[in-house]
Protein backbone atom coordinates (compact mmCIF):
# COMPACT_ATOMS: atom_id res chain seq x y z
CA UNK A 1 0.00 0.00 0.00
CA UNK A 2 1.09 3.57 -0.60
CA UNK A 3 0.55 6.53 1.69
CA UNK A 4 1.36 9.91 0.19
CA UNK A 5 2.07 13.24 1.80
CA UNK A 6 2.88 16.63 0.33
CA UNK A 7 6.02 17.83 2.06
CA UNK A 8 6.95 15.73 5.06
CA UNK A 9 6.43 12.21 6.32
CA UNK A 10 7.36 12.99 9.94
CA UNK A 11 3.76 13.13 11.20
CA UNK A 12 2.51 9.81 9.73
CA UNK A 13 5.71 8.11 10.93
CA UNK A 14 5.18 9.54 14.42
CA UNK A 15 1.62 8.22 14.47
CA UNK A 16 2.68 4.85 13.00
CA UNK A 17 5.13 4.32 15.84
CA UNK A 18 2.22 4.47 18.30
CA UNK A 19 0.34 1.61 16.64
CA UNK A 20 0.68 -2.16 16.63
CA UNK A 21 1.91 -1.88 13.03
CA UNK A 22 5.11 -0.04 13.90
CA UNK A 23 7.19 -3.01 12.73
CA UNK A 24 5.65 -3.15 9.26
CA UNK A 25 8.08 -3.50 6.35
CA UNK A 26 8.14 0.04 5.01
CA UNK A 27 10.08 2.47 2.90
CA UNK A 28 10.01 6.19 2.14
CA UNK A 29 10.66 7.31 -1.42
CA UNK A 30 12.52 10.59 -0.98
CA UNK A 31 14.40 12.84 -3.37
CA UNK A 32 18.16 13.26 -3.61
CA UNK A 33 17.71 16.65 -1.93
CA UNK A 34 16.99 14.87 1.35
CA UNK A 35 18.92 11.61 0.97
CA UNK A 36 22.21 12.21 -0.89
CA UNK A 37 25.30 11.73 1.30
CA UNK A 38 28.02 12.03 -1.36
CA UNK A 39 30.48 14.68 -0.08
CA UNK A 40 30.42 16.61 -3.37
CA UNK A 41 26.99 15.89 -4.88
CA UNK A 42 25.16 16.58 -1.60
CA UNK A 43 26.38 20.20 -1.76
CA UNK A 44 25.51 20.56 -5.45
CA UNK A 45 22.85 22.97 -6.69
CA UNK A 46 21.42 20.35 -9.07
CA UNK A 47 21.82 17.05 -7.26
CA UNK A 48 19.72 15.06 -9.74
CA UNK A 49 21.77 16.00 -12.78
CA UNK A 50 25.13 15.71 -11.03
CA UNK A 51 24.23 12.31 -9.57
CA UNK A 52 23.15 11.01 -12.98
CA UNK A 53 26.42 12.20 -14.51
CA UNK A 54 28.40 10.56 -11.70
CA UNK A 55 26.52 7.30 -12.28
CA UNK A 56 27.21 7.51 -16.03
CA UNK A 57 30.23 5.29 -16.57
CA UNK A 58 31.25 7.38 -19.59
CA UNK A 59 31.51 10.50 -17.42
CA UNK A 60 31.76 9.88 -13.68
CA UNK A 61 32.58 6.21 -13.32
CA UNK A 62 29.98 5.48 -10.66
CA UNK A 63 29.28 6.34 -7.00
CA UNK A 64 30.95 4.32 -4.26
CA UNK A 65 28.00 4.85 -1.92
CA UNK A 66 25.54 3.48 -4.48
CA UNK A 67 27.77 0.46 -5.12
CA UNK A 68 27.47 -0.56 -1.45
CA UNK A 69 23.65 -0.70 -1.45
CA UNK A 70 23.23 -4.26 -2.75
CA UNK A 71 25.67 -5.67 -0.19
CA UNK A 72 24.80 -3.60 2.89
CA UNK A 73 21.32 -2.07 2.75
CA UNK A 74 19.09 -3.91 0.28
CA UNK A 75 16.74 -5.60 2.78
CA UNK A 76 14.60 -4.63 5.74
CA UNK A 77 16.54 -7.10 7.88
CA UNK A 78 19.88 -5.40 7.21
CA UNK A 79 18.37 -1.95 7.82
CA UNK A 80 16.91 -3.06 11.17
CA UNK A 81 20.26 -4.55 12.19
CA UNK A 82 22.07 -1.28 11.49
CA UNK A 83 19.34 0.83 13.17
CA UNK A 84 19.18 -1.45 16.21
CA UNK A 85 15.37 -1.69 16.28
CA UNK A 86 12.40 -2.89 14.21
CA UNK A 87 10.15 0.15 14.60
CA UNK A 88 9.04 2.62 11.94
CA UNK A 89 11.75 5.00 10.78
CA UNK A 90 12.06 8.39 9.10
CA UNK A 91 14.32 9.60 6.29
CA UNK A 92 16.65 11.13 8.86
CA UNK A 93 17.13 7.68 10.40
CA UNK A 94 18.19 5.99 7.17
CA UNK A 95 20.43 8.94 6.26
CA UNK A 96 22.27 8.44 9.57
CA UNK A 97 22.63 4.73 8.81
CA UNK A 98 23.85 5.51 5.30
CA UNK A 99 26.55 7.85 6.57
CA UNK A 100 27.62 5.30 9.16
CA UNK A 101 28.08 2.38 6.75
CA UNK A 102 28.95 4.45 3.62
CA UNK A 103 25.80 3.43 1.77
CA UNK A 104 23.48 5.59 -0.38
CA UNK A 105 20.04 6.15 1.27
CA UNK A 106 18.52 7.36 -2.02
CA UNK A 107 19.04 4.02 -3.77
CA UNK A 108 18.55 2.00 -0.57
CA UNK A 109 14.94 3.12 -0.10
CA UNK A 110 14.26 2.04 -3.67
CA UNK A 111 15.68 -1.40 -3.03
CA UNK A 112 13.44 -1.70 0.03
CA UNK A 113 10.39 -0.89 -2.10
CA UNK A 114 10.11 -4.37 -3.64
CA UNK A 115 9.43 -6.08 -0.28
CA UNK A 116 7.71 -3.16 1.46
CA UNK A 117 4.16 -3.47 2.76
CA UNK A 118 3.90 0.29 3.26
CA UNK A 119 5.36 2.92 0.91
CA UNK A 120 5.34 6.60 1.80
CA UNK A 121 6.03 9.11 -0.96
CA UNK A 122 5.08 12.57 -2.27
CA UNK A 123 2.04 13.12 -4.50
CA UNK A 124 3.86 13.33 -7.80
CA UNK A 125 5.50 9.91 -7.39
CA UNK A 126 2.06 8.31 -7.79
CA UNK A 127 0.18 10.85 -9.86
CA UNK A 128 2.81 11.65 -12.50
CA UNK A 129 2.96 8.81 -15.07
CA UNK A 130 6.55 9.71 -16.05
CA UNK A 131 7.78 9.35 -12.46
CA UNK A 132 5.76 6.16 -11.92
CA UNK A 133 7.45 4.65 -14.96
CA UNK A 134 10.98 5.73 -14.03
CA UNK A 135 10.51 4.57 -10.42
CA UNK A 136 8.89 1.31 -11.59
CA UNK A 137 5.91 1.92 -9.30
CA UNK A 138 2.98 -0.38 -10.00
CA UNK A 139 -0.45 0.65 -8.73
CA UNK A 140 -2.08 -2.64 -9.69
CA UNK A 141 -4.29 -3.84 -6.83
CA UNK A 142 -2.68 -1.38 -4.36
CA UNK A 143 -4.39 0.56 -1.59
CA UNK A 144 -3.52 4.24 -2.00
CA UNK A 145 -4.11 6.70 0.85
CA UNK A 146 -3.67 10.34 -0.14
CA UNK A 147 -3.43 12.85 2.69
CA UNK A 148 -4.10 16.58 2.14
CA UNK A 149 -6.13 15.43 -0.86
CA UNK A 150 -7.51 18.90 -1.59
CA UNK A 151 -4.30 19.37 -3.62
CA UNK A 152 -4.89 16.31 -5.80
CA UNK A 153 -6.78 18.21 -8.49
CA UNK A 154 -3.92 20.64 -9.22
CA UNK A 155 -1.35 17.86 -8.96
CA UNK A 156 -3.30 15.70 -11.41
CA UNK A 157 -3.64 18.51 -13.96
CA UNK A 158 0.06 19.38 -13.71
CA UNK A 159 1.10 15.73 -14.05
CA UNK A 160 -0.42 15.40 -17.52
CA UNK A 161 0.55 18.86 -18.75
CA UNK A 162 3.92 19.77 -20.18
CA UNK A 163 6.13 22.31 -21.96
CA UNK A 164 8.83 21.80 -24.58
CA UNK A 165 11.41 24.33 -25.76
CA UNK A 166 12.18 24.57 -29.47
CA UNK A 167 15.93 24.39 -28.73
CA UNK A 168 15.46 21.09 -26.88
CA UNK A 169 13.52 19.74 -29.85
CA UNK A 170 16.45 20.77 -32.04
CA UNK A 171 18.83 18.90 -29.73
CA UNK A 172 16.64 15.81 -29.99
CA UNK A 173 16.82 16.07 -33.79
CA UNK A 174 20.63 16.31 -33.72
CA UNK A 175 20.84 13.34 -31.34
CA UNK A 176 18.72 11.21 -33.67
CA UNK A 177 20.95 12.22 -36.60
CA UNK A 178 24.01 11.28 -34.51
CA UNK A 179 22.55 7.82 -33.93
CA UNK A 180 21.97 7.47 -37.70
CA UNK A 181 25.67 8.24 -38.17
CA UNK A 182 26.53 5.39 -35.81
CA UNK A 183 24.17 3.10 -37.74
CA UNK A 184 22.06 2.45 -34.64
CA UNK A 185 18.51 1.78 -35.86
CA UNK A 186 19.25 4.14 -38.78
CA UNK A 187 15.76 4.03 -40.31
CA UNK A 188 14.02 4.64 -36.98
CA UNK A 189 16.28 7.49 -35.87
CA UNK A 190 16.17 9.06 -39.34
CA UNK A 191 12.38 9.16 -39.23
CA UNK A 192 12.45 10.63 -35.71
CA UNK A 193 14.95 13.29 -36.82
CA UNK A 194 12.57 14.25 -39.64
CA UNK A 195 9.69 14.40 -37.16
CA UNK A 196 11.64 16.71 -34.81
CA UNK A 197 12.57 18.91 -37.77
CA UNK A 198 8.92 19.22 -38.85
CA UNK A 199 7.85 19.99 -35.27
CA UNK A 200 10.47 22.74 -34.83
CA UNK A 201 9.67 24.28 -38.22
CA UNK A 202 5.95 24.24 -37.45
CA UNK A 203 6.53 25.98 -34.10
CA UNK A 204 8.62 28.64 -35.85
CA UNK A 205 5.91 29.25 -38.46
CA UNK A 206 3.22 29.49 -35.76
CA UNK A 207 4.84 32.42 -34.00
CA UNK A 208 5.41 34.21 -37.32
CA UNK A 209 1.66 34.33 -38.02
CA UNK A 210 -0.86 36.61 -36.35
CA UNK A 211 -1.07 35.68 -32.64
CA UNK A 212 -4.27 34.87 -30.78
CA UNK A 213 -2.98 36.66 -27.68
CA UNK A 214 -0.15 39.11 -27.11
CA UNK A 215 1.21 41.49 -24.50
CA UNK A 216 4.38 43.54 -24.06
CA UNK A 217 6.80 40.59 -23.92
CA UNK A 218 4.98 37.55 -25.34
CA UNK A 219 2.67 36.35 -28.09
CA UNK A 220 0.89 33.03 -28.49
CA UNK A 221 -1.20 30.81 -30.71
CA UNK A 222 -3.72 28.62 -28.86
CA UNK A 223 -5.79 25.63 -30.02
CA UNK A 224 -8.52 23.57 -28.41
CA UNK A 225 -7.87 19.84 -28.27
CA UNK A 226 -9.73 18.83 -31.46
CA UNK A 227 -8.17 21.64 -33.47
CA UNK A 228 -4.76 20.81 -32.01
CA UNK A 229 -5.04 17.20 -33.20
CA UNK A 230 -6.00 18.37 -36.69
CA UNK A 231 -3.02 20.72 -36.73
CA UNK A 232 -0.64 17.91 -35.76
CA UNK A 233 -2.10 15.47 -38.27
CA UNK A 234 -1.77 17.94 -41.15
CA UNK A 235 1.36 19.93 -40.27
CA UNK A 236 3.56 17.78 -38.00
CA UNK A 237 2.83 14.07 -38.43
CA UNK A 238 2.30 14.13 -42.21
CA UNK A 239 3.35 12.29 -44.30
CA UNK A 240 3.26 9.78 -41.42
CA UNK A 241 0.77 9.46 -38.54
CA UNK A 242 0.62 9.32 -34.73
CA UNK A 243 0.66 5.54 -34.42
CA UNK A 244 3.67 5.02 -36.70
CA UNK A 245 5.81 7.72 -35.08
CA UNK A 246 4.82 6.52 -31.60
CA UNK A 247 6.10 3.05 -32.55
CA UNK A 248 9.42 4.57 -33.69
CA UNK A 249 9.74 6.43 -30.38
CA UNK A 250 9.09 3.24 -28.42
CA UNK A 251 11.69 1.39 -30.49
CA UNK A 252 14.31 4.10 -29.92
CA UNK A 253 13.66 4.18 -26.16
CA UNK A 254 13.89 0.39 -25.99
CA UNK A 255 17.25 0.53 -27.78
CA UNK A 256 18.45 3.25 -25.38
CA UNK A 257 17.53 1.15 -22.32
CA UNK A 258 19.27 -1.92 -23.75
CA UNK A 259 22.41 0.07 -24.55
CA UNK A 260 22.53 1.48 -21.02
CA UNK A 261 22.39 -2.04 -19.57
CA UNK A 262 25.12 -3.34 -21.89
CA UNK A 263 27.49 -0.48 -21.19
CA UNK A 264 30.46 -1.70 -19.18
CA UNK A 265 33.80 -0.28 -18.11
CA UNK A 266 35.34 2.33 -20.39
CA UNK A 267 33.80 0.91 -23.55
CA UNK A 268 32.06 3.66 -25.49
CA UNK A 269 28.64 2.67 -26.83
CA UNK A 270 26.56 5.18 -28.83
CA UNK A 271 23.46 5.93 -26.76
CA UNK A 272 20.63 8.38 -27.38
CA UNK A 273 21.03 11.22 -24.88
CA UNK A 274 18.73 11.57 -21.88
CA UNK A 275 17.62 15.02 -23.10
CA UNK A 276 16.46 13.60 -26.45
CA UNK A 277 14.58 10.71 -24.87
CA UNK A 278 12.89 13.04 -22.36
CA UNK A 279 11.63 15.27 -25.17
CA UNK A 280 10.35 12.43 -27.36
CA UNK A 281 8.84 10.44 -24.51
CA UNK A 282 7.33 13.56 -22.91
CA UNK A 283 5.64 14.78 -26.10
CA UNK A 284 4.12 11.39 -26.92
CA UNK A 285 3.01 10.74 -23.36
CA UNK A 286 0.80 13.84 -23.57
CA UNK A 287 -0.32 13.10 -27.11
CA UNK A 288 -1.32 9.61 -25.97
CA UNK A 289 -3.94 11.09 -23.64
CA UNK A 290 -5.37 13.05 -26.58
CA UNK A 291 -5.26 10.27 -29.21
CA UNK A 292 -6.08 7.04 -27.35
CA UNK A 293 -9.38 5.85 -25.82
CA UNK A 294 -11.23 7.14 -28.88
CA UNK A 295 -9.82 10.62 -28.17
CA UNK A 296 -12.26 11.04 -25.27
CA UNK A 297 -9.92 13.46 -23.49
CA UNK A 298 -8.86 15.56 -26.48
CA UNK A 299 -11.04 18.57 -25.60
CA UNK A 300 -9.78 18.54 -22.01
CA UNK A 301 -6.54 19.95 -23.43
CA UNK A 302 -5.39 23.28 -24.77
CA UNK A 303 -2.24 23.50 -26.87
CA UNK A 304 -0.24 26.68 -27.30
CA UNK A 305 2.92 27.87 -29.03
CA UNK A 306 4.29 30.82 -27.09
CA UNK A 307 7.07 33.23 -28.00
CA UNK A 308 8.36 35.18 -25.02
CA UNK A 309 11.35 37.18 -23.89
CA UNK A 310 13.52 35.93 -21.08
CA UNK A 311 16.87 36.84 -19.61
CA UNK A 312 19.76 35.07 -21.29
CA UNK A 313 21.40 32.51 -19.02
CA UNK A 314 24.81 33.69 -17.92
CA UNK A 315 24.37 36.92 -19.84
CA UNK A 316 25.76 40.25 -18.69
CA UNK A 317 28.98 40.79 -16.87
CA UNK A 318 27.69 43.42 -14.49
CA UNK A 319 26.94 42.85 -10.85
CA UNK A 320 24.20 44.14 -8.59
CA UNK A 321 22.49 47.23 -9.99
CA UNK A 322 24.75 47.24 -13.04
CA UNK A 323 23.39 43.84 -14.09
CA UNK A 324 19.81 45.08 -13.75
CA UNK A 325 20.55 47.92 -16.18
CA UNK A 326 21.58 45.57 -18.99
CA UNK A 327 18.11 44.23 -19.78
CA UNK A 328 18.18 45.31 -23.43
CA UNK A 329 21.24 43.19 -24.19
CA UNK A 330 20.37 40.18 -22.01
CA UNK A 331 16.84 39.47 -23.22
CA UNK A 332 16.40 36.71 -25.79
CA UNK A 333 13.36 35.26 -27.55
CA UNK A 334 12.32 31.73 -26.60
CA UNK A 335 9.66 29.55 -28.23
CA UNK A 336 7.82 26.91 -26.19
CA UNK A 337 5.15 24.34 -26.99
CA UNK A 338 2.66 23.90 -24.14
CA UNK A 339 0.06 21.23 -23.46
CA UNK A 340 -2.36 22.33 -20.73
CA UNK A 341 -4.68 19.76 -19.21
CA UNK A 342 -7.84 21.33 -17.78
CA UNK A 343 -9.41 18.19 -16.33
CA UNK A 344 -7.85 16.32 -13.36
CA UNK A 345 -9.90 13.22 -14.25
CA UNK A 346 -7.55 12.60 -17.21
CA UNK A 347 -4.77 11.71 -14.78
CA UNK A 348 -6.88 10.33 -11.93
CA UNK A 349 -8.43 7.80 -14.29
CA UNK A 350 -5.23 5.70 -14.14
CA UNK A 351 -5.36 5.54 -10.34
CA UNK A 352 -9.08 4.80 -10.36
CA UNK A 353 -8.75 1.89 -12.79
CA UNK A 354 -5.58 0.26 -11.42
CA UNK A 355 -5.81 0.60 -7.64
CA UNK A 356 -7.78 -1.69 -5.38
CA UNK A 357 -8.86 1.26 -3.24
CA UNK A 358 -8.17 5.00 -3.18
CA UNK A 359 -8.67 6.78 0.14
CA UNK A 360 -8.67 10.59 0.11
CA UNK A 361 -8.36 12.50 3.38
CA UNK A 362 -8.37 16.24 4.02
CA UNK A 363 -9.98 18.88 6.15
CA UNK A 364 -11.22 20.82 3.12
CA UNK A 365 -12.84 18.42 0.64
CA UNK A 366 -16.35 19.76 1.11
CA UNK A 367 -18.50 19.82 -0.96
CA UNK A 368 -17.59 16.21 -1.72
CA UNK A 369 -20.06 15.92 -4.61
CA UNK A 370 -18.29 18.56 -6.72
CA UNK A 371 -14.88 17.20 -5.73
CA UNK A 372 -15.83 13.70 -6.91
CA UNK A 373 -17.27 15.18 -10.10
CA UNK A 374 -13.97 16.93 -10.87
CA UNK A 375 -12.12 13.62 -10.55
CA UNK A 376 -14.86 11.73 -12.43
CA UNK A 377 -14.90 9.15 -9.63
CA UNK A 378 -17.58 7.70 -7.38
CA UNK A 379 -16.70 7.33 -3.70
CA UNK A 380 -19.15 4.80 -2.22
CA UNK A 381 -17.93 5.45 1.34
CA UNK A 382 -17.67 9.02 2.62
CA UNK A 383 -17.31 10.57 6.04
CA UNK A 384 -17.70 14.27 6.64
CA UNK A 385 -17.11 15.34 10.24
CA UNK A 386 -18.61 18.43 11.85
CA UNK A 387 -16.42 21.50 12.09
CA UNK A 388 -14.74 22.12 15.43
CA UNK A 389 -15.99 25.73 15.43
CA UNK A 390 -19.67 26.22 16.18
CA UNK A 391 -21.76 28.09 13.61
CA UNK A 392 -22.61 30.70 16.24
CA UNK A 393 -18.94 31.67 16.39
CA UNK A 394 -18.63 32.36 12.65
CA UNK A 395 -19.65 35.50 10.76
CA UNK A 396 -19.18 35.79 7.00
CA UNK A 397 -19.71 39.05 5.17
CA UNK A 398 -18.53 41.14 2.24
CA UNK A 399 -17.49 44.77 2.11
CA UNK A 400 -17.90 46.73 -1.11
CA UNK A 401 -16.33 49.97 0.18
CA UNK A 402 -13.66 50.93 2.68
CA UNK A 403 -13.77 53.36 5.62
CA UNK A 404 -13.58 56.43 3.36
CA UNK A 405 -16.07 55.08 0.82
CA UNK A 406 -13.60 53.99 -1.87
CA UNK A 407 -14.61 51.00 -4.03
CA UNK A 408 -12.88 47.76 -3.00
CA UNK A 409 -13.28 46.08 -6.39
CA UNK A 410 -10.02 44.07 -6.62
CA UNK A 411 -9.61 43.95 -10.40
CA UNK A 412 -6.06 44.13 -11.73
CA UNK A 413 -6.48 47.71 -12.94
CA UNK A 414 -8.02 48.83 -9.65
CA UNK A 415 -5.49 47.15 -7.37
CA UNK A 416 -2.66 49.06 -9.05
CA UNK A 417 -4.08 52.42 -7.93
CA UNK A 418 -2.73 54.04 -4.77
CA UNK A 419 -6.26 54.90 -3.65
CA UNK A 420 -7.23 51.22 -3.52
CA UNK A 421 -4.02 50.25 -1.70
CA UNK A 422 -4.51 52.99 0.90
CA UNK A 423 -8.17 52.10 1.37
CA UNK A 424 -7.34 48.44 2.07
CA UNK A 425 -4.65 49.60 4.48
CA UNK A 426 -7.13 51.80 6.35
CA UNK A 427 -9.63 48.94 6.51
CA UNK A 428 -7.06 46.49 7.90
CA UNK A 429 -5.87 49.04 10.45
CA UNK A 430 -9.41 49.73 11.66
CA UNK A 431 -10.11 45.98 12.04
CA UNK A 432 -6.87 45.52 13.98
CA UNK A 433 -7.95 48.16 16.47
CA UNK A 434 -11.19 46.28 17.12
CA UNK A 435 -9.80 42.70 17.18
CA UNK A 436 -7.53 42.50 20.23
CA UNK A 437 -5.48 39.35 19.53
CA UNK A 438 -4.51 39.77 15.87
CA UNK A 439 -6.04 38.94 12.50
CA UNK A 440 -5.23 36.63 9.58
CA UNK A 441 -5.30 38.39 6.20
CA UNK A 442 -5.54 36.42 2.92
CA UNK A 443 -4.63 37.97 -0.43
CA UNK A 444 -5.12 36.52 -3.94
CA UNK A 445 -1.44 36.62 -4.95
CA UNK A 446 2.10 37.24 -3.74
CA UNK A 447 2.28 40.18 -6.15
CA UNK A 448 -0.55 41.95 -4.36
CA UNK A 449 1.04 41.09 -1.01
CA UNK A 450 4.29 42.76 -2.11
CA UNK A 451 2.46 45.74 -3.62
CA UNK A 452 0.40 46.41 -0.49
CA UNK A 453 3.32 45.81 1.87
CA UNK A 454 5.57 48.23 0.00
CA UNK A 455 2.86 50.91 -0.11
CA UNK A 456 1.96 50.58 3.57
CA UNK A 457 5.59 50.69 4.63
CA UNK A 458 6.07 53.81 2.54
CA UNK A 459 3.03 55.60 3.98
CA UNK A 460 3.54 54.37 7.54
Amino acid sequence: SCVTGVQTCALPIWELKKTAYSGVRMTILGSREHTCIHPTISRSFNKNQDCQELMDKRKGGGCRFQMNVKAKLASHHSLRVHMGHENAWDLEDIVKVGKKIKCCPYFAVRELRTAAQLIICPYNYLVDPKIRKSMEISLKNQIVVIDEAHNIEDSARDAVSGSFNIDDIGIAMQECERMVGFQVLPETHSQLADFCSRLANWMQKCIETKPDYSDWNSSSRVWKGSNAMAEWNEQVFAPSNYGTIKAWVDEALKEQAAANEEQEGEESIPILSKKASEVLEGVFMLLEYMYTRDSMYRDDYRMAVVKSQTRKKGGGGGKGWLAKGENSTNLVNVINLHFWCLNPAVCFNDLKNECRSVVLTSGTLSPIITFASELDAKFPITLEADHVIDRKQVWVGTLSHGPSGHNLNATYRNTETLAFQDEVGSLVESVCHKVPHGILLFLPSYKMLDTLTNRWQMTG
